[in-house]
């Protein structure tokens, strides 16, 4: 393999990567916000804020090595991922029945 195919290839896996610990972090930050109760506990606010700055900061690091249409297409194909075993954990909302069609 020569070195511009093997330098291409690594930096397209090392972006992929990167991408995926972006949505780890988002991940993490999104289910400490749920356990924040509206930022009144500190530690899960802690982690709600450094999460999302880690996000924030892995996607940019994404963006030097990945267009933008490729790590979007990455962070909206993998991110809703781990939400409903995290959904079902216990502390998903209740299902309500639709007011539509209005009963009789």
């Amino acid at each position: 393999m020569c070195t511009a195919v093997r330098n291409v290839v690594y930096a397209c896996t090392h972006g992929v990567r990167t991408a995926g610990r972006a949505i780890a972090a988002e991940v993490t930050a999104t289910t400490a916000m749920k356990y924040s109760e509206g930022f009144t506990r500190l530690w899960p606010s802690l982690v709600t804020v450094v999460g999302y700055v880690l996000a924030f900061a892995l996607l940019a690091q994404t963006l030097k090595t990945l267009s933008i249409g490729t790590a979007y297409a990455i962070w909206a194909g993998w991110a809703p991922r781990p939400s409903p075993p995290s959904a079902s954990s216990g502390w998903a909302s209740p299902r309500v029945r639709p007011s539509w069609p209005a009963s009789r």
